[in-house]
């Protein structure tokens, strides 16, 4: 991984989408909300984010945009 690149990937089996930020020792876990969570080097940087129940966490934030696009579109047209 180059020095400025995001790696992302998917573990099927533990339904876990990683985006790993930065090569690095970690030190720390935050959950930074529900089955979120930031991984914490020595320097206190986030160098990796671990979505766990990726497919209903991103699935079901995607729905809510898209009911809330349609909301609106229906409002404009009324």
């Amino acid at each position: 991984m180059g020095k400025n690149s995001v790696n992302v990937y998917y573990d099927d089996k533990h339904d876990i989408l990683v985006i790993k930020l930065k090569e690095d020792r970690a030190t720390d876990t935050i959950e930074l909300a529900e089955d979120v969570f930031a991984i914490i080097n020595g320097k206190g940087e986030i160098i990796e984010i671990e979505i766990w129940r990726a497919k209903e966490l991103i699935a079901t934030a995607m729905a809510d945009k898209i009911a809330e696009k349609v909301k609106t579109l229906i409002k404009e047209k009324a």
